[in-house]
């Protein structure tokens, strides 16, 4: 965003073209136009790796939630850290799986 010539903060993706691409980053994403900044198949790749990320962040964290010996002798804190961690993985892989989508 460094170059941008302007930059809008909405709450919707109301008036975003069907081509943007995206960057999806927790609480947010990020919307870029693809006609100047994105080679569609580069995109692909990229949020295709996003998604294995996310995918491994997301079995890591089942696992651990799904492990009695963590969840009982753990701080309760730091399950409820994994449980956000979890949530918040799983926001972002739908929202990686909406862009991918759009690309196909």
């Amino acid at each position: 965003l460094a170059k941008a010539q302007s930059v809008h903060l909405q709450e919707t993706n109301d008036g975003i073209g069907d081509d943007a691409f995206s960057a999806v980053i927790p609480g947010a994403v990020v919307y870029l136009p693809s006609s100047d900044l994105v080679d569609p198949a580069e995109e692909r790749a990229r949020l295709e790796k996003e998604e294995k990320r996310l995918l491994g962040e997301i079995a890591r964290a089942e696992g651990m939630l799904g492990n009695e010996n963590f969840t009982s002798r753990a701080p309760a804190d730091k399950v409820e850290a994994e449980r956000a961690k979890l949530a918040q993985y799983t926001q972002m892989l739908d929202q990686v799986r909406v862009e991918l989508e759009k690309l196909a």
